[in-house]
């Protein structure tokens, strides 16, 4: 279920974007979302924002979600790194003290027509 509020979080961004251009059709959306403590599969996110995206202006965009790893934090020596696979030591002092600094960050693009 976490995907499915991600991703509709995603198009109503997008929708938001598109309603500063004055109602232009969105072209193209493309957002980078964090890894959370489950794998997520970038094909499923963008075929939910396809389906979610129907009847809107957002409706036959090209769409590209990446999910990408969060950026850490080592609580003991505060070291910043990012998450590769399922990291639970920090890479320079060890430590599992670690708290994630991006989490609910999702970075997007949106191109729109004319």
């Amino acid at each position: 279920m976490h995907e499915l509020s991600l991703v509709q979080g995603i198009l109503k961004a997008a929708l938001g974007e598109a309603e500063k251009t004055d109602g232009k059709r969105l072209e193209e959306i493309h957002a980078r979302v964090r890894e959370t403590g489950h794998p997520m599969e970038a094909d499923a996110l963008q075929s939910l924002l396809e389906t979610l995206a129907k009847g809107t202006i957002a409706e036959g965009a090209k769409m590209k979600i990446s999910v990408i790893p969060p950026t850490l934090r080592c609580r003991e020596c505060e070291a910043i790194f990012s998450a590769q696979g399922h990291t639970l030591l920090c890479p320079h002092c060890k430590s599992g003290k670690l708290e994630e600094l991006d989490a609910d960050k999702i970075d997007l693009e949106c191109n729109f027509a004319g």
